[in-house]
């Protein structure tokens, strides 16, 4: 009986964070984007997917120790939801992401609770359970600036005096960061912060961007088109000049 209120219980906490992480990302990232999930495909991942997300993720190797798999400027976001706790030391995967959007979850550090540990599964455990501040210090650090923010509870109905608390606790912070060095962003999805351009088509201001910046740069441009070796040629062609 107890283990049944137990997976109940995992299984309401886990889709009330579901909704929160798919709400927060509604706000801003248009569905039908682009998505760099790090870690392994995984539940949340999935419903990612169901929402209407392109979703890509990486392919479980130790990110301690290995380098993503994926070039990070291919994609229109990073998600990072529940991952960067688990990392000895998360700056470096920070800084070297390319893409210029991050989205990340990183769970909370309680008065009243040790960090999580899964001593069947290392990996699993919890290195990092941040206050709201360091997780901040780490992203500025890292090359990120935080747009938006927000926090959520860790709602449960096991028994137990620490339940209760959580119920009231925040446990989870959620941020939206642009890297640095972007002095805006343009989306077609409403956002009341001030460097966030909203457009009807975001590809297609891209493209009157891209023309402009050409008209005032005084440089040749050379279009590259084919079905396969596109980037190659590219390259080849920029180590000639």
């Amino acid at each position: 009986m107890l283990n049944k209120i137990k997976k109940l219980n995992y299984n309401y906490s886990e889709k009330t964070r579901f909704n929160n992480t798919i709400k927060f990302l509604k706000k801003t990232l248009p569905v039908n984007s682009k998505i760099l999930d790090i870690g392994i495909e995984n539940r949340l991942s999935n419903r990612m997917k169901e929402e209407g997300y392109d979703v890509k993720n990486t392919n479980g190797d130790d990110l301690d120790l290995f380098p993503i798999n994926h070039k990070t400027e291919n994609f229109d976001a990073v998600t990072a939801f529940e991952i960067l706790e688990h990392l000895i030391s998360p700056f470096q995967l920070l800084k070297n992401i390319k893409c210029k959007r991050l989205y990340a979850t990183v769970p909370l550090s309680l008065w009243y609770s040790k960090a999580y540990r899964n001593y069947n599964d290392i990996r699993d455990s919890h290195f990092h359970e941040f206050e709201d501040w360091q997780f901040d210090w780490l992203l500025q650090k890292s090359g990120w600036k935080i747009i938006r923010k927000e926090k959520w509870i860790n709602p449960s109905f096991d028994p137990g005096i620490r339940t209760i608390l959580r119920n009231f606790s925040k446990r989870y912070y959620a941020i939206e960061a642009v890297k640095k060095g972007c002095y805006a962003v343009v989306a077609k999805k409403y956002h009341t912060h001030k460097r966030i351009i909203r457009v009807k088509n975001s590809l297609s201001e891209f493209i009157k961007l891209s023309s402009k910046v050409r008209d005032v740069s005084n440089i040749y441009a050379i279009a590259i088109t084919g079905s396969a070796g596109k980037t190659s040629t590219k390259n080849l062609i920029g180590q000639s000049f």
